[in-house]
């Protein structure tokens, strides 16, 4: 992978970049700053409800630490006093972090799959394809590619690897399904309407544990679709 960042902050020291206390807030300002682009202190207060003192020193401690995980881009004009706010993005030690971290109660990614999606689109715009002539000189545009994106949360969520490794198992068995479809169509459903009742009940319960294969087997499909080149 193309990582350049701290090279200190190993994978396997990811999971003690806080210390002791597990820091909610700042993860939860981290993932704001992901799925809904570069903010403000502003936008965040408003976000969170939290005071002025709260949020500014949350942000102060992402971009003071040793290495930061978030960093100014540039100003931008506050609609309602004309007042100019600095708006921050991620780092990419900051990144890395949020890419492949835990919750510390239960053991989810800090990204569940959804927004591990919407993040990357907002990578590809925010990040890859910033203008240079738009941003502050002193950002560092993170040098991560969509696909070390990708490998890095699937090396950090071992069950989102192994259903990876069974994608071609699972269109094999979308393929499966369509066929048994077609011939419980073809040999059940267009028996006489005359058929007993514990026929049709029968009949209807196949329909409903096809239908019900097919939706899991594509919701697997879909999350997986994420993870595909």
């Amino acid at each position: 992978m193309s990582w350049s960042g701290n090279q200190n902050l190993e994978y396997s020291k990811l999971k003690n970049w806080y210390g002791k206390a597990e820091p909610k807030t700042q993860i939860e300002i981290l993932k704001e700053i992901a799925l809904n682009g570069f903010q403000t202190a502003p936008m965040i207060i408003n976000k969170f409800g939290k005071s002025v003192t709260t949020i500014h020193t949350m942000l102060g401690k992402l971009k003071n630490r040793n290495p930061a995980l978030i960093q100014f881009v540039k100003t931008r004009q506050s609609e309602k006093n004309k007042v100019l706010q600095n708006l921050y993005s991620l780092t990419e030690d900051g990144i890395r972090i949020l890419v492949s971290g835990h919750y510390e109660n239960n053991q989810e990614p800090y990204l569940s799959e959804e927004e591990f999606k919407i993040f990357l689109e907002k990578y590809e715009k925010d990040y890859l394809k910033q203008s240079k002539d738009k941003v502050e000189k002193s950002w560092k545009k993170p040098n991560f590619k969509q696909r070390d994106l990708k490998q890095l949360y699937v090396k950090s969520n071992p069950q989102i690897f192994e259903k990876y490794e069974q994608m071609p198992k699972i269109q094999k068995r979308l393929e499966e399904i369509s066929n048994l479809e077609k011939d419980v169509t073809d040999k059940l459903f267009d028996i006489h309407v005359s058929e007993t009742k514990n026929a049709k009940k029968r009949k209807n319960r196949l329909r409903a544990l096809l239908n019900e294969d097919r939706q899991n087997t594509e919701m697997v499909h879909k999350y997986m679709s994420i993870l595909k080149d």
